[in-house]
């Protein structure tokens, strides 16, 4: 018993609610503990100086409390899920926390005003919640009832029923401009879940019995009727009739409009329409029909004047002294006179009722009109003169309607005659403002605007870039061998193109082919067609598949020759270009549609300019217990620090992952945790390409598997230049279910036509997986209707950012719980922004220290060059033109004509081409000039795949050695041997140099680099066959995983034929004990294709060794964030084939006195290695060393 007490007083007494909030007066909405509704106050929060909206549950000490527990936590769920739609946080009251003391359950809201029913109660007499049958009242009335109609649709389209509509769930401040937002999610229902203990609080037997008894959209819509109903003091019987509120009531005067509306809503038929967009719009035929009725109806104007309006003054002047400027009711009796000529009441187009003003002009005057306050609500049933001035010759008319007034203006002498007059007067007091139309929905913020626009520079300055790899070629020569028809090509001299290519400071048509086929060597292995079609969008039917072989001599000329699947085309001019280009145009044209989309998402748009000012804590947080079980502390402690961060930060966050950190485990841990939390989530996860797509997707389904959460539904998004990797594609998800429902009772009892059809879907379903033509188009419709309904169903949805699914669900208007990026590094802002838009909570994992976007440099010089945007938009129309149908270029072409708007909107691009690089990069600048900066992003930096010393030089180069190794993978490497041997004389260090001799030492031209016709070396090929004699793979169960990597493609095809012609011979048939660690199962690829990969051993070809200096004698060496790619790939043993002797001289022509230039990375690579190999481990081995191609060639491996 001792020991029960003194545990007992160690118990945390939680702090009093009072204690943070002071409370603002009496509950405006009373508690209802038999109902569980709670008690709402407001109150000043003493954290934040801000007032606040708390509804609190007493405690009842019994399991009643767990119900009330399940009810906050269910209302926190399903608002999170709802703001992030467009428009919601216009028209929802958003949840900010949840609080609880020894007493009282509590939840935190944004201070919206009252609960409608407070205000219903409370408001004065003459506010226009009293008088609901005033024109300008009844106008308020439904405009803010439209509100609440959108934010109903905002709730169904993410499958929520609200379950309780009624004036406790709306707020307002009852002012004249229309405020109306939706709260009270405690009772609400997720329709889309699979089980009903998922959908909605769980709560004991009497809680359950006072739950709605329907849960449908229909019944929402029904209970919005009837508070419409109930505030016009009406009711709507089962029949659809309007009869008064209470027996004997009189029935309020009400258009037909109205009526038919309401009927609709309460008493619906069958036919009628209950969706958000139609109710909407019949408001929006209710609010004009209206305020026309107040703007013509008979009935009395009433105007009085302010003491400082300066009226004394200007009657005095107009009147020649004739009126002194002492007698006020001979100067109203002048006012009364000049009005009785004639007045026009001029009312601005974006008219705000409560800090707008109108004018009302007669031949003589103007008089500036206001309000009049009353109780604090601006009512403009009597407007106040607050200034007036004689009317000049001419009259400035702006963005303002003319409405002549027929009605009398009557004139009252002070305020209390004013009110007099307007009780007299009753519903003839005219409201002022009955002329002004209806607010429409705001359009975007001019830096919405800005981004929205900048977005699409992006995009068409990038469109026009691609256009201009379509190159105008000449056919110098046809043969045919042996049935294969050839072509030898060269540029076509003085083109179009190459006049259009100039303006935008890009290479002519001989030299970028050059750079294809020879120099770089990039694309020269893509699939080419000749064509007749010159610009992007344009048809190509006629096009011939062209595939190239060779640089080639022409009776002196230089040229390529390919092989052609046709006789070339007839006509001229022919135009070389990549035959991805229908996928281009395919992503263009999506990329177009999404970022129009963005005017409708207002929250994206300001997250994208600046995520710093929209940053806000999340409602949910990992707990204390959560930071104590084995999934967290399995994470290192910058993945702990980044997964908190991750959690607790709305609407964005962004986490930098460096090579070998462990990004997926990040990922996998937060998919876990979410559906742990909630198994109704939703989550999107989405990256570029489909390598990174598709090892998530196989780290997701593990982590789901092993935590017990099988069951949730993982979709994997099917393109067309992808086939179907796993059970998870979209496509063959739809043919698992309709071979389920083929075969089911339900299809066998259906009626002949509905089984048939079922069965032919079945069959079609079959034969898409073989071939897309090989289905009917009704079928391909409905397999694709199909594909949707998944979709809309699935708890994770795996897809590309450029997807047709992205688009598609972008139109459906889906919400996602999360959206989750891979490689954001690595996508453009027009390549994010469909995803981005799927959720209002997102999380993009990159690493901007390695590779970019592709072509990044590029573009980012075009964008920089103001004068060459200009060009870029101008020649837009020509090239591009087909694919942009929505005035996309005619507004840019607007912008071009002002310089400083163009400027702004370019210095934005630039912001958002590469939106993730940009947001860490500010964020790291921010967080170091203010020690109080609140973090949008975490750098992972305890890296546990390679070796320790291959992550010094990593570290070292590319991330201001912040980047640490585990304890775990330190003692790996000195305990335990790598997955292969190394046989002597190759070092067994993990880090090896094969050092050639800078050539300007040697004079031995054999053994460098060559650029003619393409670059490649043949001595760094030899080595790299000397290094593969020299490993073997170790005897275990998986095979140690090879690659062969260099910049270079022309090298990569050299060493591939060496390495397939050795394997032959057998020189290299051990090779067999590796498994090739390539995307396409081969031996050797380029860089670049390599990253998100690794593998236990690879070697690293640099190809570049001339007499040169700088960034040209470097060549793809220069550049920072490839050779990071590069060097990190490797976890036990990196060998390097190429010349330090020359990196460091070529560095060293760029900067003499050794300071810090764009190259210091190679130096510090050099540098790195040569300290590594003074260190050594516990064995003896040398962390790093060198050993001379000539000795490894000239050996036998032992």
């Amino acid at each position: 018993m001792a020991k029960h007490k003194t545990l007992k007083r160690r118990v945390r007494r939680i702090p009093p609610l009072s204690e943070r909030f002071t409370f603002l007066g009496d509950a405006v909405s009373p508690v209802d503990r038999k109902t569980l509704r709670s008690a709402q106050f407001e109150v000043s929060d003493a954290s934040t100086g801000q007032d606040r909206i708390l509804k609190l549950w007493a405690k009842t000490g019994t399991s009643a409390d767990e119900d009330l527990r399940q009810l906050w936590l269910h209302e926190m769920r399903q608002v999170q899920r709802v703001m992030s739609y467009a428009g919601a946080r216009e028209v929802i009251v958003d949840i900010l926390e949840f609080v609880e003391d020894e007493e009282e359950f509590g939840v935190v809201l944004e201070h919206a005003g009252q609960p409608l029913s407070a205000k219903l109660r409370g408001v004065a007499r003459q506010h226009w919640l009293k008088n609901i049958n005033a024109p300008r009242a009844r106008v308020i009335f439904w405009q803010n009832m439209r509100r609440i109609a959108i934010a109903l649709g905002i709730v169904h389209a993410q499958g929520l029923v609200h379950g309780r509509i009624d004036a406790d769930a709306v707020m307002t401040e009852g002012a004249e401009v229309p405020d109306f937002q939706l709260t009270g999610f405690e009772w609400s229902l997720w329709l889309s879940a699979d089980k009903a203990d998922r959908a909605h609080a769980r709560l004991n037997s009497n809680a359950e019995a006072v739950r709605s008894d329907r849960y449908s959209f229909a019944e929402d819509w029904r209970s919005f009727g009837r508070l419409a109903a109930q505030c016009l003091e009406v009711a709507v019987r089962s029949s659809g009739e309007i009869a008064p509120a209470t027996p004997g009531g009189q029935v309020v005067s009400m258009s037909n409009s109205e009526r038919a509306l309401l009927r609709r809503l309460v008493a619906p038929t069958r036919l009628d329409n209950l969706e958000a967009g139609s109710i909407a719009r019949a408001i929006d035929d209710i609010v004009v029909e209206a305020g026309r009725a107040g703007s013509s109806r008979a009935g009395t104007f009433v105007l009085m004047f302010s003491q400082k309006s300066g009226l004394g003054d200007v009657v005095y002047d107009i009147t020649g002294g004739d009126i002194p400027n002492d007698e006020y009711r001979r100067q109203l009796d002048w006012v009364r006179a000049d009005l009785d000529r004639g007045a026009t009441l001029l009312v601005p187009r974006a008219f705000d009722s409560t800090t707008g003003k109108l004018q009302l002009v007669s031949s003589t005057m103007v008089y500036d009109l206001t309000p009049m306050w009353s109780d604090g609500v601006a009512a403009w049933d009597v407007a106040v003169c607050s200034h007036v001035s004689p009317r000049g010759e001419t009259l400035r008319i702006g963005d303002q309607d003319e409405h002549e007034l027929g009605q009398p203006i009557e004139v009252a002498t002070s305020v209390k005659h004013a009110t007099e007059v307007r009780a007299r007067l009753g519903p003839d007091a005219l409201v002022w403002t009955g002329f002004a139309e209806p607010n429409a929905s705001s359009a975007p913020s001019g830096r919405a605007d800005r981004v929205r626009q900048a977005l699409l520079l992006v995009q068409i300055v990038e469109s026009v870039i691609k256009s201009l790899e379509v190159y105008p070629v000449e056919v110098l020569h046809v043969e045919r061998e042996q049935g294969r028809r050839f072509a030898v090509l060269r540029a076509e001299p003085r083109n179009e193109r190459d006049r259009a290519a100039a303006k935008l400071r890009l290479p002519e048509t001989e030299r970028a082919l050059r750079r294809l086929f020879e120099d770089d060597q990039r694309d020269a292995d893509a699939k080419w067609r000749l064509s007749l079609a010159a610009s992007l969008g344009s048809g190509r039917q006629n096009d011939v598949l062209a595939t190239f072989l060779d640089v080639v001599q022409h009776k002196g000329r230089h040229a390529l020759r390919f092989e052609l699947d046709d006789e070339p085309p007839r006509g001229s001019p022919l135009f070389l270009r990549p035959e991805r280009d229908t996928g281009t145009e395919n992503a263009i044209t999506r990329r177009l549609k999404n970022i129009k989309a963005l005017s409708t998402r207002v929250d994206l748009s300001e997250m994208l300019d600046d995520p710093w000012r929209v940053r806000r804590s999340s409602r949910e947080t990992i707990d204390e217990a959560s930071q104590k079980d084995k999934h967290f502390l399995d994470l290192d402690p910058p993945k702990q620090q980044a997964l908190l961060g991750a959690w607790s930060t709305l609407p964005s966050y962004n986490v930098v992952g460096p090579p070998g950190v462990g990004k997926t485990r990040l990922a996998t841990e937060v998919v876990r945790r979410r559906f742990e939390d909630d198994r109704s989530s939703r989550l999107l996860i989405t990256a570029q390409g489909h390598d990174a797509l598709d090892h998530l997707q196989s780290a997701i389904r593990k982590t789901l598997a092993t935590s017990g959460l099988a069951d949730v539904i993982v979709v994997r998004s099917t393109t067309p230049d992808r086939r179907s990797t796993s059970d998870e594609d979209l496509h063959k998800t739809g043919r698992d279910y309709l071979a389920l429902l083929s075969e089911s009772e339900l299809s066998r009892d259906a009626p002949p036509v509905l089984r048939d059809r079922v069965n032919a879907l079945t069959a079609a379903s079959g034969r898409l997986a073989r071939s897309k033509d090989a289905v009917e188009k009704d079928d391909r419709v409905a397999l694709n209707a199909l594909s949707s309904l998944i979709l809309d169903a699935a708890n994770i949805v795996i897809s590309t950012a450029n997807s047709a699914d992205v688009e598609r669900l972008v139109e459906a208007s889906e919400q996602f719980d999360w959206v989750i990026v891979e490689e954001a590094a690595k996508a453009t802002g027009p390549e994010l922004v469909g995803a981005l838009m799927l959720s209002g909570r997102r999380l993009m994992i990159g690493d901007h220290h390695q590779l970019p976007p592709f072509e990044a440099d590029r573009l980012v010089a075009l964008l920089r060059d103001h004068s060459a945007v200009v060009q870029a938009i101008e020649m837009a129309d020509q090239y591009v033109g087909p694919l942009m149908r929505d005035g996309e270029i005619a507004e840019l072409e607007v912008l071009a004509g002002d310089p400083d708007a163009l400027r702004d909107v370019a210095d934005t691009a630039l912001r958002l081409f590469e939106p993730f690089r940009t947001f860490v990069e500010e964020d790291e600048r921010r967080a170091r000039l203010n020690l109080g900066h609140r973090p949008i992003s975490s750098t992972l930096t305890s890296q546990r795949r390679m070796d320790p010393a291959i992550a010094r030089i990593v570290s070292r180069a590319f991330y201001h050695d912040r980047l640490t190794t585990t304890p775990g993978r330190t003692e790996e490497a000195i305990t335990r041997p790598p997955p292969f041997d190394v046989l002597a004389p190759l070092p067994s260090s993990p880090v090896v140099a094969v050092e050639f001799k800078h050539v300007s030492a040697t004079g031995d031209r054999a053994h460098v680099e060559r650029g003619n016709p393409r670059w490649h070396n043949p001595g760094e090929v030899q080595a790299v066959i000397d290094v593969l004699r020299h490993v073997r793979a170790r005897d275990c169960r998986d095979r140690p995983t090879l690659a062969v990597l260099s910049f270079y493609s022309a090298q990569v095809e050299k060493l591939a034929q060496r390495i397939e012609v050795e394997t032959r011979t057998g020189a290299l048939s051990h090779l067999a004990g590796f498994a090739p660690a390539m995307p396409d199962g081969g031996w050797v690829g380029t860089v670049d294709g390599f990253q998100g990969n690794e593998a236990d051993l690879v070697i690293l070809s640099l190809v570049r060794n001339n007499a040169g200096s700088g960034a040209r004698a470097l060549g793809f060496l220069r550049d920072r964030r490839r050779m990071n790619v590069a060097l990190s790939r490797a976890k036990s043993k990196l060998v390097i084939v190429g010349s330090p002797s020359f990196l460091v001289e070529a560095v060293r022509g760029v900067n003499p006195d050794a300071g810090d230039h764009d190259l210091s990375f190679i130096d510090a690579i050099v540098d790195t290695v040569e300290q590594l190999k003074k260190e050594g481990r516990p064995d003896g081995t040398p962390c790093a060393a060198s050993i001379d191609p000539a000795k490894l060639s000239a050996a036998t491996p032992c």
